[in-house]
């Protein structure tokens, strides 16, 4: 029997970035936003990186940079990028002990442009058994991520674990998830304990374009989960406790250079910080330290505090904070 503070189930992915200088001449932006490339160019980039990605692997990392024990459920390939995964993992104090190795040589993976502080995202998501079992571990809190295809089998376990066990749920849906309305899909959201989601995925969820953002949690709030963090970009984050009450906080103010993964950051941070007893105004607060460190950076986890670093820009920051 396997025993950690926190077990992150969903993907593990490789994000290769290709940053490309805002002065190149052989790309440019319209101004309504799309991205245009000349066939046959030869286009020079600045610098790569080849990163981890996936929601259940940046939070397991962020959350394990943090101190706490942690583990990642996810399948993987078997082809060049494996080492890149168990590597980055071991660094960061992952265990791999549920790391599978599924039937398909590939490893999934995402190209990302990255031009003019925008991003563009060419996204392979190999079709994955995710025999995942919950036999032999027990844990405080489960982060139950997105999980592309055949997802259903793995959410069915989770629940069935998670009602013999008293064992938190922290729920992030992907695009799998977000459009889905089945019995089982019912069942997570009553089962959650807290609901991490930003504005236009709790729109998909909630079926309506609801602008406001304290109506959008409430519709949320009606589903069952007993906690919901909604984030929403430069305009900050609303979480909504326990008690019923409402928060809104503001972002730290930073140089962006590149987004991904901010959110997971967040929620690695917030986890984090409710994990060690922390107030409402904490969590948030280690929730946007943990993001604005991430965008700072290239890549979903290179940017990730430790508790050290956490500690001592929580000591120096203010967050605007105020009940709605």
């Amino acid at each position: 029997m396997y025993s950690f503070d926190v077990l992150s189930v969903g993907n593990v992915k490789i994000d290769i970035f290709l940053n490309i200088h805002d002065a190149n001449k052989h790309l440019h932006l319209t101004d309504s936003g799309d991205l245009v490339i000349k066939s046959g160019d030869k286009i020079d980039l600045d610098k790569y990186n080849v990163a981890l990605g996936g929601s259940a692997s940046s939070v397991s990392i962020g959350i394990s940079r943090l101190g706490i024990d942690t583990a990642l459920m996810a399948e993987t390939g078997y082809d060049e990028f494996l080492l890149k995964i168990t590597n980055t993992l071991e660094q960061n104090g992952v265990s791999k002990v549920f790391l599978k190795r599924g039937n398909s040589k590939e490893s999934s993976f995402s190209v990302i442009i990255n031009y003019k502080k925008e991003r563009t995202i060419l996204a392979e998501d190999i079709e994955r058994i995710h025999d995942f079992r919950f036999d032999d571990v027990t844990t405080k809190l489960m982060y139950l991520a997105s999980l592309d295809k055949d997802w259903k089998t793995t959410y069915g376990r989770a629940l069935e674990f998670l009602a013999k066990n008293n064992t938190l749920l922290a729920f992030n849906p992907g695009a799998s998830q977000l459009d889905e309305k089945s019995e089982l899909i019912d069942k997570i959201y009553k089962r959650c304990d807290i609901l991490f989601v930003n504005k236009e995925e709790a729109q998909i969820i909630i079926g309506e374009k609801i602008d406001d953002e304290k109506e959008l949690i409430l519709k949320l709030k009606a589903l069952g989960p007993k906690e919901i963090v909604l984030t929403n970009g430069e305009e900050g984050s609303l979480y909504l406790d326990k008690s019923g009450k409402i928060y809104k906080a503001g972002i730290v103010q930073t140089e962006v250079v590149e987004k991904t993964g901010a959110g997971d950051a967040f929620s690695s941070g917030f986890l984090s910080a409710m994990l060690y007893g922390l107030e409402s105004d904490q969590k948030l607060l280690w929730g946007a330290l943990n993001s604005t460190a991430t965008v700072k950076t290239i890549g979903a986890v290179e940017g990730l505090l430790t508790k050290e670093q956490m500690e001592e820009q929580a000591k120096n920051t203010k967050l605007d904070i105020v009940e709605v």
